[in-house]
């Protein structure tokens, strides 16, 4: 079912094996990914995955796996849709994945320059205190345009909403870590862009 907001997306585009599928743009972000990394020093690589949730409370945990299972969901669906290739979604979508993997990159860049015995606050951070966080669901959200599916928009943003759980747990995690440092970061940095929000004990 076509719809006339946007010239290229429907509700739910037909499935298909293919090689130009969203599934080849999901692999780039993902090799992309991978070698930045590879470029860590070795003592800093376990900084990026590295999550104590022995604290995180059951609501919280209960919301990861449903953005988990929606994240699932949507990388499945993307492998087996075709892009919408020479729409004005795909140019859309193509044209917010660059900018996102582009700004995930330098955000990765920025956090593996940053000391471990501090917390990142420099390049994007200075304006985000999320940017990796908000620079995948930009990538993601292009690729979602860029196969023309509204479906998969609304799943990408399901995927986000119920994810938030886990970057409240992280500022959380980084504010015992850090202390006031990271206290006078919080106050003075949105989580995402513009909009700055307190965390709440």
């Amino acid at each position: 079912m076509k719809t006339q907001l946007l010239p290229g997306m429907q509700l739910f585009p037909a499935l298909q094996i293919g090689l130009f599928n969203g599934g080849l743009l999901l692999i780039i972000f993902y090799l992309v990914e991978l070698l930045l990394v590879l470029s860590f020093p070795k003592g800093q690589r376990g900084r990026l995955f590295e999550y104590d949730r022995s604290k995180w409370r059951k609501r919280h945990r209960a919301y990861l796996i449903i953005a988990k299972t929606f994240s699932l969901v949507l990388i499945i669906l993307l492998f087996l849709t075709p892009l919408s290739l020479g729409t004005p979604a795909f140019y859309l979508g193509l044209t917010l994945y660059l900018l996102g993997l582009i700004g995930f990159a330098i955000a990765v860049i920025n956090f593996r320059n940053t000391p471990l015995d501090q917390h990142v606050n420099k390049g994007f951070y200075r304006i985000s205190r999320n940017p990796q966080a908000l620079t995948m669901l930009i990538t993601i959200l292009g690729i979602a345009l860029a196969v023309g599916s509204w479906t998969f928009v609304l799943i990408c943003l399901l995927s986000v909403i119920f994810g938030r759980a886990r970057l409240i747990e992280e500022e959380k995690a980084c504010l015992e870590r850090y202390g006031d440092a990271y206290r006078e970061y919080l106050e003075n940095t949105p989580r995402y862009l513009l909009i700055k929000t307190k965390l709440r004990d």
